[in-house]
């Protein structure tokens, strides 16, 4: 297990417990709730039921291999070599799954989209909205999409908008 706080925050806010090692995050992410179907060997009715939870299970593994590629953004020097890098949230309003912070000022916003269509200009709409939630903007703001499929032309047209597929992360 490991304490999480928000990127950011100071050691005393209240912090997420999540398990580091990934065996047992999947266990109890995906499969515990049918042990009784697993050890029945049951496969194909194990498959169909957990089919949703192993969807939000990859989600938060590629989230967190996104956060793994902006720290190694910033050790090849594609982006500033004194930004960190973490996960961020306020409460039920808003989450961010990649934070840069450089001199206490958000440089670098970004999110991972585990999902099979293609992003859009609703994505990157919602991603520009929880900017009010985060911390002062630096100049040289940068907003970032990791993502398994395409994005249309409104989020690949964005000036701003960096885009990193799969590929660019291995």
């Amino acid at each position: 297990m490991r304490a999480v706080r928000p990127h950011g925050s100071p050691a005393t806010a209240d912090p997420l417990y999540e398990i580091t090692d990934p065996y047992l995050a999947f266990w109890f992410a995906v499969l515990r709730e049918d042990a009784d179907l697993v050890e029945g060997g049951q496969g194909r009715a194990v498959q169909q039921r957990v089919r949703e939870r192993w969807q939000a299970h990859l989600g938060r593994v590629f989230e967190e291999a996104a956060r793994e590629h902006a720290v190694r953004l910033v050790d090849s020097g594609e982006l500033p070599a004194q930004l960190t890098i973490g996960r961020w949230w306020r409460d039920e309003l808003a989450e961010i799954d990649v934070l840069g912070l450089l001199d206490e000022r958000t440089r670098l916003v970004g999110e991972a989209r585990w999902q099979s269509r293609p992003l859009s200009g609703r994505d990157l709409q919602e991603l520009r909205a929880e900017l009010r939630y985060l911390p002062e903007p630096h100049p040289n703001l940068e907003l970032a999409f990791w993502s398994r499929g395409d994005a249309d032309a409104s989020v690949s047209g964005a000036a701003e908008v960096r885009l990193f597929t799969c590929a660019d992360m291995v």
